[in-house]
């Protein structure tokens, strides 16, 4: 997180936090209590039709509206450059045209623009780990071989090198990434 990105969720806190003791233990607090008690005394149409009942003091819930807005104002720069971080990612991610697992359910076949090669690959398919049905795809880091794992336990490929599920998917053959994946059946 960012120095700028600290500050912004510093104050919001702080506000939230201000707000909320002027709300319920500050110098708000007994005031609120005792116009919303006065005011829901009595049935709705006494409260809709009698003039003479005095409604909440305005300045109070004008101020409660300015602590809620003002923590909405402050917060919404957090929220809106999480969002922006995060469509960057995918974008940089889509324009690599990277191919991951994470993209690859069921099993279908991974296809290879570049050199044509061709496999049969399981992207995860459900179940329990004692159940025949539970597979999931991994690649190899060094060679770029593919394999179905039935557990967790294997995290090396029998070159040495480390199975991963995390990482862009890459073509076994060239190492190249421009892939396609055609599901073939989902679980």
């Amino acid at each position: 997180m960012s120095v700028g990105m600290s500050i912004w969720v510093a104050l919001a806190g702080v506000y939230a936090l201000i707000g909320l003791w002027a709300a319920t233990l500050g110098f708000q607090a007994e005031k609120i209590r005792i116009d919303l008690r006065n005011f829901r005394e009595g049935t709705i149409m006494d409260r809709a039709f009698n003039p003479d009942r005095e409604p909440p003091a305005a300045w109070r819930w004008i101020t409660f509206a300015v602590l809620v807005g003002g923590f909405v104002v402050l917060a919404w720069p957090i929220v809106w450059y999480q969002h922006r971080v995060e469509r960057q990612a995918q974008a940089k991610y889509r324009a690599e045209r990277r191919l991951g697992f994470s993209n690859m359910a069921g099993s279908g076949t991974l296809l290879c623009k570049d050199c044509g090669t061709k496999q049969n690959v399981v992207g995860f398919v459900h179940g329990s780990l004692e159940d025949p049905w539970h597979a999931r795809g991994m690649q190899c880091q060094t060679c770029h071989r593919i394999v179905t794992i039935k557990n967790d336990a294997t995290t090396r490929c029998e070159c040495g090198g480390e199975l991963a599920s995390d990482q862009p998917v890459l073509c076994p053959s060239c190492s190249g990434s421009n892939l396609t994946y055609d599901l073939e059946f989902l679980t």
